[in-house]
C-alpha cells in the first residue's frame, strides 16, 4: 500500500525491477508440480484441473508481466553493450550494475524461463526473455546458464525440440531460431571455458553428444541452414540468427 501511494518517489527502473522480481519469485514458487505450495493434495479432478489449466494460465500471466517489466531495461542495456563494443563510441555508460541484472541473477530468471519451455503456450515469451537477456548481459548471463545441472539439461533438451512439439504447423522458424540460440550459448560458454567443465562436472557428456547430434539432424530436416527472414510486422533478426548450428556444434 505504501509503495502504491508513493510510487512517484521510486525511479522507473526500480519500479520495473521490483515488478519483475515479484513475477520471477512467484514463477519459482510454482516450479514444483508435485509437492508445491499450490498443488492440491492427492490425486483427483482438482489436481488435474490445476495442472492442466490453472497453473499454465497463471504462469502465462506471470511470464507476460516479467517480459513487460524487463523489456525496456534489457533493450537499453543491450544498446549500451553495443556502444561499448564500438571503439568509436564514447564511454558514457555507468559502471554501476543495472538493477535488472541483479533481478535476473538473484531470482534465477533465465533458469525459470528455460523450465517453462516444455509448455507450448509459453515457448515464445520464455525464449524471448532469454534471448534479450543474453544480448544485454552476455558476460554474466551465459556462464550463469551453465552453472547448474538443471539449466544445462534444459538447454540440451532444446536441441532436440521439433516444430511438432511446440504447436504444430508453421512453427519451424521459432524452433530453428531457438536451436540457433542454444548453439550461440554453447559456443559462448565454450569460449569462456564453462561448457566442457560443466558437462564433465555434472556427468552430462553422453547427453550433450546425443543432443548435439540430434540438433544437426533436425537442422538438416527442418531447413535450419536457410537464412531467416522476419515476417510482416515482426522485428528484424537478432544477433544469433545467422548462427550455423552444425558448425557451432563442432566448435
Amino acid at each position: 500500500v505504501w509503495m502504491s501511494d508513493h510510487r512517484s518517489l521510486l525511479p522507473a527502473e526500480a519500479q520495473r525491477a521490483t515488478a519483475a522480481a515479484a513475477c520471477a519469485s512467484f514463477l519459482n514458487r510454482l516450479a514444483d508440480e508435485e509437492d508445491g505450495p499450490c498443488v492440491p493434495k492427492g490425486r483427483g479432478p482438482r489436481r488435474d484441473r490445476y495442472l492442466g489449466s490453472t497453473l499454465p494460465w497463471v504462469r502465462g500471466k506471470l511470464l507476460e508481466g516479467l517480459r513487460m517489466n524487463l523489456e525496456e531495461s534489457l533493450a537499453q542495456a543491450a544498446a549500451e553493450a553495443s556502444n561499448n563494443d564500438d571503439p568509436s563510441a564514447s564511454a558514457t555508460t555507468s559502471k554501476k550494475r543495472p538493477a535488472v541484472l541483479s533481478v535476473i541473477r538473484r531470482f534465477r530468471v533465465l533458469q525459470a524461463c528455460l523450465s517453462l519451455l516444455r509448455d507450448p503456450s509459453l515457448f515464445d515469451p520464455a525464449v524471448a526473455i532469454v534471448a534479450d537477456a543474453i544480448a544485454a548481459f552476455p558476460e554474466d548471463a551465459i556462464p550463469a546458464l551453465f552453472a547448474d545441472e538443471d539449466s544445462i539439461r534444459s538447454l540440451l533438451d532444446l536441441f532436440v525440440v521439433r516444430a511438432s512439439d511446440v504447436g504444430g504447423g508453421g512453427r519451424a522458424t521459432p524452433v530453428a531460431r531457438t536451436r540457433r540460440l542454444v548453439s550461440y550459448l554453447i559456443v559462448g560458454a565454450a569460449g569462456r571455458g564453462a561448457f566442457g567443465s560443466a558437462v564433465e562436472k555434472f556427468g552430462l557428456r553422453t547427453k550433450a553428444i546425443a543432443s548435439i547430434c540430434a540438433a544437426c539432424l533436425a537442422a538438416d530436416e527442418e531447413g535450419d541452414d536457410e537464412p531467416y527472414h522476419p515476417g510482416r510486422g515482426e522485428e528484424g533478426t537478432t544477433f544469433y540468427d545467422d548462427v550455423d548450428v552444425a558448425h557451432a556444434c563442432l566448435v
